[in-house]
């Protein structure tokens, strides 16, 4: 959920907003779960929906109900574990002979994500997703505004 804090004419756009995390899903009998086969990261207004559609329209992907997992928003300081990885893996059951992955945006942002990643998911692919920041920053600001959030001036 964005938040907003309404000023005199204006509104102020709080990025620090962590999202909750999708629920845990089902594995149905004859499927496996894992680590994923790829994670992709980037910023918002990247592209990142698009290539997600892209890659998960490949037959031999299986798509999860959830792009974003956000499984790593609110685990800064804490170190690689055991129990880190399990639940992580338990997030992607699929098919057997199928790849699977996420595409959380906001990875790109979290200094701690990285060393997580490579510790529960090492032969994941990373997946990045990239724009020139001046565009980026004029599709954001249209972005917000369709949501009904005015930018300072």
């Amino acid at each position: 959920m964005v938040t907003t804090e309404q000023r005199p004419g204006a509104y102020r756009f709080r990025a620090e907003v962590m999202l909750p995390r999708p629920p845990e899903p089902e594995c149905p009998a004859g499927w496996v779960t894992g680590p994923p086969d790829f994670v992709g990261v980037g910023f918002q207004r990247c592209g990142t929906t698009r290539w997600w559609n892209l890659v998960t329209a490949h037959p031999g992907v299986h798509r999860p109900e959830h792009k974003e997992l956000h499984y790593f928003d609110s685990l800064q300081g804490c170190e690689p574990s055991a129990q880190i990885a399990e639940g992580y893996a338990r997030r992607f059951p699929r098919p057997p002979g199928l790849v699977v992955g996420e595409w959380t945006p906001r990875y790109a942002l979290d200094h701690w994500t990285p060393e997580l990643l490579r510790d529960v998911a090492p032969d994941a692919v990373l997946l990045v997703s990239l724009r020139d920041p001046v565009e980026r920053f004029v599709s954001g600001l249209a972005w917000a505004e369709r949501g009904g959030v005015r930018p300072d001036d």
